[in-house]
């Protein structure tokens, strides 16, 4: 009997000390913020690059390859829920 209390108080003291670690790695874990999201885009061979996530293409994969993602940057922040500073209205 007192072998199995003190089987349970270790049991439970281990899972209090697991518990206490789980919070503190996510307490040290970086805030999200713009540009730690993860983006899928997809190279369609010569015929263009696509971004899943805001459904913006490109039709000349090397212009983008090249760092021409202006187009790419404005989708994305087209598709955020709340509007643009100095925008009229909201795309959404």
């Amino acid at each position: 009997m007192a072998f199995r209390r003190l089987e349970q108080k270790l049991t439970s003291l281990a899972e209090e000390e697991r518990a206490r670690q789980k919070a503190a790695a996510h307490k040290a874990k970086p805030p999200a913020s713009f540009g730690s999201w993860k983006r899928t885009y997809r190279l369609i061979g010569p015929k263009g690059v696509f971004d899943s996530s805001t459904g913006y293409g490109e039709s000349n994969p090397q212009t983008v390859l090249n760092g021409r993602i202006d187009g790419f940057l404005r989708a994305s922040l087209l598709s955020r829920s709340e509007p643009l500073p100095g925008s009229r209205s909201s795309t959404k």
